[in-house]
């Protein structure tokens, strides 16, 4: 034991304890000392140095430690009485002369980064659950890593199936949109950003369209763990860009004929005034006012059509 005594002694990082089987401290470094507020020469057992809460957990692992010697046990404990939770893990193992030797360091920064990272997580979902996107992260084979609400929403309103981290991703995915997909993902694990439109149509014949952009997630290292999948609905979009081709159609090829139509007949009333013969204007008359008619119904459709953005 001396020479543990003699390495751990000085230490300022690492707490170290040596007890009997029984729990009874034979020795413990003034770092320990201090971080548990024993005096310098008490004697104090083991279990009692974490308090009566977490004394059934300590007297295991010491059961543990006695009954496989050398291997290696892991302990979290609070310090006791500390006015600040500060942490401490202990590598706790028996050695030949059955003494628990306990090594112990604090994990206060480790654990203020966990609950920071713990409250950073549930700031990012809060945020992925207020945008109307659907936002979901898969790992390389297509299993559900993340999901927002939106994402859950939809699949629930589709076809009544919940999601669940973990699941296969593709069991969700529509026939007709299954090779997109796949053609997309790959690319995204190729490295590359993806992006393309597609229709999706529930039982009731409702389509929507998706704007689907998907991005590699890339470590540290370089190396692609996954993908990221980011759905806007552009449904708006897409009904606007039909409306302006139907537009388009009844501007280049249904008001085209009326207009010819009272082109021709202007043109065929300059000729007869032009040569003073005796005009039949009533035909003449009825002709123009039905183009008339037929184009006042087209540009009717027009501002119908408008009417629906």
């Amino acid at each position: 034991m001396d020479v543990l005594t003699n390495h751990f002694n000085e230490s300022d990082l690492f707490l170290c304890i040596v007890a009997d089987v029984e729990g009874n401290v034979l020795y413990a470094n003034a770092l320990a000392r201090r971080k548990m507020g024993l005096p310098a020469k008490d004697a104090a057992m083991l279990t009692h140095l974490f308090g009566t809460k977490h004394l059934a957990q300590m007297k295991m692992v010491l059961a543990a430690c006695v009954q496989q010697p050398y291997q290696k046990q892991w302990l979290v404990l609070p310090l006791k009485d500390t006015a600040q939770m500060v942490h401490i893990k202990w590598e706790l193992s028996s050695n030949a002369n059955q003494q628990i030797i306990a090594i112990g360091y604090e994990m206060q920064g480790t654990m203020e980064q966990s609950e920071k990272l713990v409250q950073l997580n549930a700031s990012l979902k809060t945020l992925a659950d207020t945008t109307s996107d659907i936002n979901i992260i898969l790992d390389t084979d297509f299993h559900l890593i993340s999901f927002n609400k939106k994402a859950a929403d939809f699949t629930r309103q589709f076809d009544g199936r919940v999601m669940h981290v973990g699941d296969d991703f593709r069991q969700y995915l529509l026939a007709p949109n299954d090779a997109s997909f796949h053609e997309q993902f790959n690319e995204a694990i190729a490295g590359n950003r993806s992006i393309r439109e597609i229709a999706v149509s529930n039982k009731n014949d409702t389509t929507w369209w998706y704007r689907s952009e998907m991005n590699p997630i890339v470590n540290d290292t370089g190396e692609v763990t996954g993908v990221s999948i980011n759905s806007t609905d552009v449904t708006h979009v897409q009904k606007t860009k039909q409306l302006l081709n139907e537009i388009s159609w009844i501007q280049s090829h249904e008001i085209r004929k009326p207009l010819a139509n009272i082109k021709g007949l202007v043109d065929l009333l300059s000729i007869e005034i032009g040569s003073n013969r005796s005009l039949d204007i009533t035909e003449i008359m009825a002709h123009l006012q039905a183009s008339v008619n037929e184009l006042d119904i087209q540009i009717r459709k027009i501002v119908n059509k408008a009417y629906e953005f």
